[in-house]
């Protein structure tokens, strides 16, 4: 068919089609509404359309060589609507243009419910200062955009979860908002549920350029509108890209919270609705029996948060999503210290909940729509957690036995030492230890003094701390103290490692096979608090004196018993070795801080310990 032209200067002559009729027309035709001559003495020429199909009998305009491009589209000139009237496009399919499928200039025409809109050589529909009503309507596959907007009025598009319009495959943006207007379209359909997705890659508004209009799209839809034919909706569910989960149940709800849809992933984490046919709004909604996971954040985590905001390492849209845990829509280092205290235990669930569901992209091929989703627990920025078997830990502890013994009420300070050399930006440290023996009361950096993030909680102390500016620790060096009042005498403590221990150096990036080392504190070395010598036989005549001492002591062993000796501080860690010490020795410790310090002598057959004491 050619063009078609509906026009006139003194009546307003419409064009009425009934449901089911298909019009294909050839290269370089259209259909026109409205129009601007003089050759009946008036200038202006206003027509109507009314295109009314029903879901079972679309009506279609499409190109007579069933090509893209074949054909010009749908124009509802600036005089259509001068001497008013009504024009309503009703489930009406318009597809293969070699421009704009419709195309809308400075008038109010069409009004277009349940239409489907695709396959454009350019733009799906194109609104030149039209205000035109859109409901319910597709916009897909178009060569550009799904959706132009150019000029100051302010067109109505979908508007609310009854009327929402869908988006989705257009090589372009599926809105491209070239006007000055603000374009409120929540509920809409995008192809993707990641707001940071939709925002970035999906619209372009007042965000790119910063003279356009603002398109409002927030909350968005799961799932498209029907038109014309069901849908079928296929999908999986799995935690990250690869983590399989079973038990899960799959709800397709309306924005009041009543299902509409309901499914239970099989084995292998997939889930299938067929014959969907929904005219509201909607989201998808996974009920799992998974609480939440421990170990799911650490500090590793809230690093790379601080490395995102100074812009030393950016974050993909999807971990930006997972960072932002008190739903801002900015990542900062509020997200960072929630995170950190989240690890810790100091705050039971973020400010957004603790689950994330992220369907990147829908796949659409016909009216056959997959959705590959993937589920994260808020504040897992690194995507490191593993479903099935939880997150491992990546260090080893190494423990000793001390020489001193606390008794009850007594202050000590336990150091966690480095069994290695480490640039450290985060750490993150799960310690069991008996709470019934010691209660903690503080955790500091060995190197700075700082305090650090801890909780404890059933038996587990949970440490946390990150630094932009990397904690350089060599061979043996004492890493942190933890600062605890022991609640027994002679207590058993004893010291192990949770499953939830990370460190990371300082591009947030895991430091595999860690070591670290603690002092178990328990009564089996028969420390012997002295203040001259001791009576059993084999020591008898060994004395340690004076004690205490400002820092010089004297051993007297004149049986020459002692073999070996080592110098322990009140940690535990190794002070000085000696051997073969003639009757008299003496040992300065001036060097070393006051406190209390053990003399550990070794005979050929028994050992003997003894508590000093270096006074200022």
């Amino acid at each position: 068919m050619g063009s078609i032209i509906i026009r006139g200067c003194r009546n307003i002559p419409c064009l009425n089609i009934k449901p089911g009729v298909s019009i294909k027309f050839t290269n370089n035709t259209r259909l026109q509404i409205g129009d601007y001559a003089s050759w009946c003495g008036y200038m202006e020429h206003s027509g109507t359309l009314n295109a009314i199909g029903t879901p079972d009998s679309l009506i279609t305009f499409s190109a007579l060589n069933d090509s893209i491009g074949g054909w010009d589209g749908i124009f509802f000139h600036d005089q259509s609507d001068n001497k008013g009237g009504e024009c309503y496009m009703t489930y009406v399919d318009v597809s293969q243009s070699n421009g704009n499928n419709v195309r809308s200039v400075s008038t109010s025409f069409p009004t277009m419910e349940k239409c489907n809109i695709h396959h454009a050589l350019s733009s799906g529909l194109k609104l030149e200062s039209s205000p035109c009503v859109i409901k319910s309507s597709s916009f897909h596959h178009n060569g550009i955009h799904g959706l132009f907007i150019y000029g100051g009025n302010q067109p109505t598009i979908g508007g609310n979860y009854m009327t929402y319009c869908s988006f989705y495959n257009n090589q372009g943006y599926d809105v491209y908002q070239d006007g000055n207007q603000t374009i409120n379209m929540p509920y809409s359909f995008f192809g993707c549920t990641d707001s940071l997705m939709v925002a970035t890659k999906k619209i372009y508004d007042k965000a790119d350029n910063s003279s356009k209009g603002e398109v409002k799209y927030w909350p968005v839809s799961w799932v498209p509108q029907s038109i014309g034919e069901d849908l079928q909706l296929d999908g999986t569910i799995t935690y990250g890209e690869d983590g399989l989960l079973n038990n899960v149940t799959v709800k397709v709800q309306d924005f009041m919270n009543n299902n509409l849809l309901q499914t239970t992933v099989g084995a292998t984490s997939d889930f299938h609705f067929s014959d969907v046919n929904l005219t509201t709004a909607n989201h998808m909604v996974f009920e799992h029996p998974y609480s939440y996971a421990d170990g799911a954040v650490n500090a590793t985590d809230a690093l790379k948060v601080m490395r995102h905001f100074t812009h030393q390492s950016l974050l993909s849209p999807t971990q930006e999503t997972a960072a932002d845990v008190n739903g801002s829509c900015t990542v900062n280092g509020t997200d960072a210290m929630l995170i950190l205290k989240r690890y810790v235990g100091l705050l039971e669930e973020f400010p957004v909940g603790n689950c994330l569901y992220i369907c990147d992209s829908v796949i659409a091929n016909d009216n056959n729509f997959t959705y590959n989703t993937q589920m994260y627990w808020y504040g897992d920025v690194d995507f490191s957690y593993n479903f099935t078997r939880g997150d491992n830990s990546t260090i080893q502890l190494e423990t000793y036995n001390t020489a001193y013994i606390p008794q009850k009420n007594e202050t000590i300070r336990i150091p966690v030492i480095a069994k290695g050399n480490y640039s450290l930006g985060a750490i993150s440290l799960d310690i069991l230890y008996p709470e019934t023996e010691m209660e903690i009361v503080g955790v500091e950096l060995h190197q700075t003094g700082d305090p650090m993030t801890f909780h404890t909680h059933d038996n587990s102390l949970r440490i946390g701390w990150y630094s932009l500016s990397p904690l350089a620790v060599s061979y043996d060096d004492t890493l942190l103290y933890i600062t605890a009042r022991v609640l027994q005498n002679n207590p058993d403590i004893r010291f192990e490692l949770g499953p939830c221990c990370a460190l990371a150096d300082g591009y947030a990036e895991p430091i595999s096979g860690a070591v670290l080392a603690m002092p178990n504190i328990s009564d089996i070395l028969g420390v012997e608090d002295i203040q001259g010598g001791n009576t059993e036989s084999v020591w008898e005549q060994v004395q340690v004196y004076p004690n205490p001492s400002h820092g010089t002591f004297t051993i007297s062993d004149p049986e020459h018993v002692i073999q070996n000796l080592y110098l322990y501080d009140v940690c535990g860690k190794l002070v000085e070795i000696g051997s073969s010490y003639a009757s008299e020795s003496s040992i300065r410790i001036s060097n070393l801080t006051p406190g209390v310090y053990f003399i550990r002598m070794e005979a050929e057959d028994s050992t003997k310990t003894l508590k000093v004491v270096v006074e200022k």
